[in-house]
């Protein structure tokens, strides 16, 4: 499965949530009746759904979704030595601290330095970056 299959299928699961919420939010505070709560909420997912899909074409650039061109392979495998930002593989390995989450290549370490100071994963502010050793 894409990367962008996974992020589409988090953005339905959002919409689905919102809706939900929204429904509930209606019902609990009685919308009065001049205010038809279907057409509100629609009006509402539809800006959402905007939203989403401006964040889905603009944040991730097309040269950025795989640097490793066995990516889906690897994914799809279970690799273990994958990062977790890139999904490409690498022998040097680094570990975010405080947080711990995400394996990370050397590659998107030296971009996230240059960045920003976040976690890939939490987005934790002021993360360092420590190299893991493996027998």
């Amino acid at each position: 499965m894409l990367i962008q299959d996974l992020f589409s299928q988090k953005i339905q699961h959002l919409m689905i949530f919102l809706y939900y919420t929204m429904v509930v939010n209606s019902v609990q505070h009685n919308v009065p009746d001049a205010v038809n709560p279907h057409e509100a909420i629609n009006q509402n997912l539809n800006v959402i759904r905007d939203i989403l899909l401006e964040l889905e074409h603009d944040n991730i650039p097309d040269n950025q979704l795989f640097r490793d061109p066995d990516a889906v392979q690897n994914l799809q495998q279970g690799n273990i030595n994958l990062c977790m930002t890139c999904i490409g593989e690498s022998d040097e390995k680094y570990i975010v601290l405080p947080c711990g989450h995400a394996w990370v290549c050397v590659v998107c370490v030296t971009q996230l330095q240059q960045e920003n100071t976040t976690c890939p994963m939490c987005r934790a502010r002021n993360v360092t970056f420590q190299r893991m050793f493996f027998p």
